[in-house]
């Protein structure tokens, strides 16, 4: 089974960032994988260019729409956190975040 597109990976970010204290993303990958119920060998699978895991890669991507949209901020280099935009997406408890509901308008689809 393929590794789903970087949206897949945007709302288990967001929840995980849920506590309201800052995060490393490497902190996390295990755990968003393991909410994509990905198996081991996709844990391992790297990016086309073999530089990177594709499940890094694709939590990365995550987090860049995501700061763009203002759901989260990086308080310092390499941390996340959960703003208080991301807290009102995540209380109106959405089945997903995409890239289009987020970039052209706030809210979840």
């Amino acid at each position: 089974m393929a590794i789903p597109g970087f949206q897949a990976f945007m709302l288990p970010l967001l929840r995980r960032l849920e506590d309201g204290e800052p995060h490393a993303l490497r902190d996390f990958l295990g755990d968003l994988a393991d909410d994509l119920a990905r198996s081991e060998s996709e844990r391992t699978e790297l990016t086309p260019s073999g530089r990177a895991p594709t499940v890094r890669s694709r939590a990365g991507w995550a987090q860049t729409y995501m700061k763009q949209a203002g759901l989260l901020t990086h308080p310092r280099r390499g941390l996340l956190l959960i703003s208080d935009e991301g807290r009102r997406v995540l209380a109106t408890n959405p089945a997903k975040i995409e890239v289009w509901c987020i970039s052209g308008s706030p809210g979840a689809a």
